[in-house]
């Protein structure tokens, strides 16, 4: 009898450590995000796992590098010069007329 009371008791136990594990794997699972849920910054990262949009992350970069090289050795005469950073950039009392 206490065998059998001791492999009952064993088999309880046991099982509510499976309940726990799929609980907890379930709840894994439902933290899941699909890629029509995901937002910014975790949507990018999820998009260049895939093999196909490598290509295009590498034209964005290279893209984006030269757009801030460019804005980074803009000098002060150079904007003065730029019709396009006299309108929308330049403080209202250091606009050029053009």
């Amino acid at each position: 009898k206490i065998e059998i009371g001791l492999f009952i008791i064993i088999i309880i136990t046991h099982h509510g450590d499976i309940e726990d594990r799929n609980a907890s794997n379930k709840m894994a699972e439902a933290k899941k995000m699909s890629w029509r849920e995901m937002r910014g910054l975790r949507l990018i990262m999820h998009e260049l796992g895939h093999p196909g949009n490598k290509p295009f992350a590498i034209g964005f970069g290279v893209c984006l590098a030269g757009v801030l090289y460019f804005q980074s050795t803009a000098t002060n005469e150079m904007k003065a010069d730029s019709k396009y950073w006299q309108s929308f950039h330049a403080a209202p009392n250091d606009k050029k007329p053009h």
